[in-house]
């Protein structure tokens, strides 16, 4: 496992129990979780994209988490690592 794939586990394991369970342990609902989740990808695309090209990160975005959510869905496609 590659050094960047090790830092993106430890980090995945450690944002995604905080965005969930925050709201929700204050009586928030799954739009509060979502709401905050967005939140943060604003602030990251706004650090990380500059003026005008956020939307084309946005959209890459959106498009990596359709992929993803299809292949647990799914499966991976055959012949795909």
């Amino acid at each position: 496992m590659s050094k960047i794939s090790e830092v993106h586990d430890a980090l995945v394991y450690q944002i995604v129990p905080l965005i969930l369970t925050g709201p929700l342990e204050v009586g928030g609902d799954v739009a509060d979780v979502m709401t905050v989740l967005t939140s943060v990808v604003v602030g990251i695309v706004a650090v990380c994209a500059n003026f005008g090209a956020d939307e084309t990160a946005v959209d890459f975005m959106v498009a990596e988490v359709r992929r993803r959510l299809a292949e647990q869905r799914l499966g991976k496609p055959e012949g795909t690592a």
